[in-house]
């Protein structure tokens, strides 16, 4: 997934981030597995979307999540109170005052819209650990979010505020518009349920305004995690070249330092230990 992600960036420019967040794209064939083919369920003579592999590996753990309970029963209880079941495409088609009609009942769904946007945001400040969203999901994110600022480190062709844009609006694109939104959409047979399209359409817009200080506590979580594993490979690098320059400096002490480790086999603590015991063993 990364390295068609990876392809999929060779053509990102600034006047076209916007895609990220809206437009499918095709994973060639030859980076995906045969395990993600078979996750898909299609084979390597048909396209792979990145929409539907996505679908394929986190729709169920979003299903079996925290948000996803949540999101499914408010939809229930939308769909129970405004008869969401039986009102379909062409009974709305029919009416004659269809703008004042979407108004109303977009009015009456906000409250559920806002609460399906709470559970989906709920998290402790920036600790990514506690959102209620599958932390396989998350741990994707982070990882994809990771490959393009990589690329962008490498490539000098986007500004900050639009490497900004195009983060948002990956992370947008696989949470809400591959996942939340399809899921909300229910079944196919429900396609063409009114109520159905209208409640998406309401906590899409609940989760758009609440999304930019959810992505403010991404950008945050992640920049701590990222400056942490730096400094923990700088200690790391450091401890390794203290070691190496006293040794050089002094021979004798590398053997303390072996000693340090608990390998039992060098146990000695210079190279006269040795000479010693074989001497107390003579006599």
């Amino acid at each position: 997934m990364l390295e068609a992600m990876q392809a999929r960036l060779k053509t990102l420019k600034p006047e076209n981030i916007a895609s990220l967040a809206r437009t499918e794209f095709t994973i060639p064939m030859k980076t995906a597995s045969v395990a993600l083919l078979k996750c898909a369920n299609t084979d390597a003579s048909s396209g792979l979307s990145h929409a539907k592999l996505i679908n394929a590996l986190f729709a169920k753990p979003l299903l079996d999540s925290q948000v996803g309970k949540a999101m499914l029963t408010l939809r229930k209880v939308v769909m129970e109170q405004y008869d969401g079941y039986d009102f379909k495409l062409e009974d709305y088609v029919a009416m004659s005052d269809q703008a004042g009609f979407k108004q109303r009942q977009m009015h009456n769904m906000e409250a559920q819209a806002n609460a399906c946007a709470k559970i989906f945001f709920e998290m402790d400040r920036c600790d990514l650990s506690s959102s209620k969203l599958p932390q396989e999901l998350i741990a994707f994110w982070k990882e994809i979010d990771e490959g393009l600022c990589k690329w962008a480190s490498e490539n000098n062709g986007l500004s900050r505020d639009a490497l900004a844009t195009a983060r948002s609006n990956l992370g947008f694109d696989l949470l809400v518009t591959r996942l939340a939104m399809p899921m909300l959409s229910g079944s196919e047979q429900e396609a063409g349920l009114v109520i159905s399209h209208q409640f998406c359409s309401a906590v899409k817009n609940a989760i758009l305004g609440g999304w930019p200080d959810f992505f403010e506590r991404f950008l945050v979580a992640t920049g701590l995690e990222r400056a942490s594993q730096e400094r923990t490979a700088r200690s790391s690098a450091a401890t390794a070249s203290t070691i190496i320059t006293t040794s050089i400096a002094n021979p004798t002490s590398i053997n303390t330092s072996i000693t340090s480790s608990g390998d039992p086999a060098t146990t000695s603590t210079g190279p006269n230990t040795a000479t010693t015991s074989t001497m107390k063993g003579d006599e």
